[in-house]
């Protein structure tokens, strides 16, 4: 011992005995073993001279070495990188994928490959610094087995199976490994990628469609007249209102027109025949000032892309309509037609082309002068004769039957709201403008009886006689033959959406619907036809630019809600964020812990290192090294030596295994062989 603390050398280590050969009497040679290889002075010598390490040394904290510095850092600066990232993932919330925000994405994908990797390093530098601090103080050898072992997932999941052990440890290792994929799932969800939506305000122009009726009122109707142009718009209202036949039964449930005009609804149960329908064929024109795209702009993302460039409007409008109530029906000769006294002072009939409809619009409010009532006729069954004119049909004879019904009307005034909406897929270039479907049930609806005080002169205040007569020929050229021809107003009166179920020989309107049906319908037609007179000239604007000078008071401005995307940016799923910081968190704390236990042991650290176990072997001669160098030491000075796992008992009936040294007469192991 004195001479090896005074750092001196051992003397020349002398060859094991060479193995001889025995004779039958030799007792004592026949109880060795036969050794089968021969380790000269020479190669101990050879080997002895590439040991540099000197015989002993003191012993030192494992924080003295230079090498636990260098892992130490790892196993936290690793984790704490992970930790940084989280930071950044959090700053690029809002910003745009266009930016330089945009080359995160590239180093996230390699932070989930490099996850399982650190992941691993730090788990298994914790459970052998663990092991090592324990076997300096006691602990169970299978305890310490468990800890070595479990190096990686796989050997984790082997223990149990090797060692016939399931106990609280193998549990615990199990659970600690199987939380590896945690940190990757998590990190790769911790952020989206989607439209940026800004929140902003514009205003919307809509036509009034509440002022004295741009049409059929005294004063506008007298002004086209007067320009000769009375005929030439009359007939481009009644090409627009032939399509409210095309077919009702789906544009009359539509919210909005094939203009992407919203349309009102009936508010009132009875009007609304088992589901929420329109008021009329067309809704209201309208224009977004300060849009996101242009008209007819060309769709530039590609087909089922999530992240589709989109703008939302919403405002309040205030429209109007007439809401018709009828009485019952009754069947009169044609001779009713023609006693004027059927009829209050200065209404007169008005009749279709072919004469089978006839319509009367009067008032029976004398101070206001409003009309208010209209009675209807519609033609049963031709008459033999004719009555009025020489050249009348028959469907005014005596012998005729019609069926008549007189309803009273209202103008009602309603404010709800609007709701547009377009996305670059958009195939108009024009957005789909409908009431509001995303409030509650009439959320946002009110309904006036009387004009509220912001609107101007009401339509039906300005109603003229000659709007009866419009209404009657406003299906014109639908001229009378030798059978009557019914009109298509008292065929959607009549059939609605059963056209096919008509029969000019036995249409009978009175008993196709029901006063209340009948009310519906004629309301929905006749504001169909008072809508146009009010806006048959704006129908297709869509852009500001296409008022006309003087036309700017035509339209209510409106601020409205201006919802729409700029671009893409990066959206933050604070569960996921929250889960990835837990997890690069419980990463740095084990790192940490790491270091702090492995920087409280001063043994060796030789757990797991093969040149540990063959350092005792008697079947292998090494040179010497002292017992305080770690695994890595020995293994960095044993390391040139090659060893083969052998048979050192070949000649003998039953073989030995051991790691011996490889030389030429090394015996390989043999399948099938006998060994202890």
């Amino acid at each position: 011992m004195a001479m090896a603390a005074a750092g001196t050398q051992p003397p020349p280590r002398q060859p094991p005995p060479v193995a001889t050969a025995t004779t039958p009497g030799d007792k004592t040679t026949t109880e060795k073993e036969k050794v089968t290889y021969k380790i000269t002075a020479k190669d101990l010598n050879e080997l002895e001279d590439k040991t540099t390490e000197k015989a002993t040394r003191p012993l030192k904290k494992h924080w003295a070495n230079m090498t636990f510095y260098v892992m130490a850092s790892l196993s936290i600066i690793l984790p704490l990188l992970f930790l940084i990232l989280g930071l950044f993932i959090i700053l690029m919330k809002g910003k745009s994928v266009t930016s330089h925000w945009g080359s995160l994405q590239d180093i996230i994908k390699v932070a989930i490959s490099a996850w399982p990797i650190v992941f691993a390093a730090v788990v298994a530098q914790v459970f052998k610094a663990w092991a090592t601090y324990k076997v300096e103080r006691g602990i169970k050898l299978m305890e310490l087995e468990q800890l070595v072992g479990s190096n990686s997932f796989g050997s984790a999941i082997k223990q149990p199976f090797l060692l016939r052990r399931l106990d609280l440890l193998t549990l615990l290792l199990l659970v600690v490994w199987c939380l590896s994929p945690l940190g990757s799932q998590a990190l790769q969800r911790t952020y989206t990628i989607g439209p940026a939506i800004v929140n902003t305000t514009m205003p919307v122009l809509y036509l009034d469609m509440t002022v004295s009726n741009r049409f059929f009122s005294e004063a506008n109707m007298g002004m086209l007249v007067h320009e000769q142009t009375f005929n030439d718009v009359m007939q481009k209202m009644s090409n627009f209102y032939m399509s409210a036949f095309l077919p009702p039964g789906a544009y009359e449930y539509d919210l909005e027109d094939s203009y992407n005009h919203p349309k009102p609804i009936w508010l009132d149960s009875d009007k609304a025949i088992n589901a929420s329908a329109t008021t009329s064929h067309y809704g209201v024109p309208l224009i977004l000032t300060k849009s996101i795209f242009s008209i007819g702009e060309a769709p530039t993302s590609a087909p089922g892309d999530g992240d589709v460039k989109y703008e939302r409007v919403t405002f309040q409008m205030t429209s109007s309509y007439f809401d018709f109530q009828c009485g019952d029906w009754s069947v009169v000769s044609g001779a009713y037609f023609n006693d004027t006294t059927n009829l209050p002072d200065g209404a007169s009939w008005s009749a279709s082309l072919s004469e089978t409809a006839r319509y009367a619009f009067y008032t029976d409010d004398l101070s206001s002068g409003q009309m208010n009532r209209m009675r209807f006729g519609s033609l049963i069954r031709n008459g033999s004769t004719a009555v009025v004119g020489g050249d009348a049909q028959q469907t005014s004879g005596n012998e005729s039957l019609h069926s008549l019904i007189d309803c009273g009307f209202t103008q009602k005034f309603v404010d709800f709201p609007v709701d547009c909406y377009q996305d670059i897929n958009s195939l108009t270039g024009v957005p789909d403008c409908t009431y509001d479907t995303g409030t509650d049930e009439h959320g946002g609806w009110a309904v006036h009886e009387t004009p509220p005080g912001n609107l101007k002169n009401t339509s039906g205040a300005n109603l003229i006689p000659g709007t009866g007569q419009t209404f009657a020929q406003n299906t014109a050229p639908f001229l009378a033959q030798s059978d009557p021809v019914t009109t298509p107003n008292e065929i959607y009166l009549g059939l609605y959406s059963n056209e096919k179920e008509f029969n000019k020989f036995s249409f009978n309107l009175s008993s196709l619907s029901t006063p209340q049906e009948f009310s519906r319908r004629m309301s929905y037609l006749f504001n169909t036809w008072m809508d146009l007179g009010n806006s048959v000239d704006y129908m297709t604007y869509t852009k500001e630019t296409d008022i006309q000078p003087g036309q700017e008071t035509e339209f209510i401005k409106v601020e409205a809600t201006h919802v729409y995307t700029d671009g893409r940016v990066y959206f933050i799923s604070i569960g996921w964020v929250i889960g990835y910081f837990l997890c690069a968190g419980m990463l740095l704390v084990a790192g940490t812990a790491s270091v702090i236990v492995e920087s409280m042991t001063v043994a060796p650290d030789i757990l797991g290192y093969v040149s540990t176990v063959a350092r005792n072997s008697k079947y292998l001669q090494l040179p010497k090294t002292n017992s305080a160098m770690n695994g890595g030491e020995r293994a960095r000075v044993l390391g040139g030596t090659k060893v083969m796992m052998q048979d050192v008992k070949a000649k003998a009936d039953v073989g030995r295994i051991a790691l011996g040294l490889k030389h030429e007469n090394a015996q390989p192991l043999r399948p099938g062989r006998l060994y202890r």
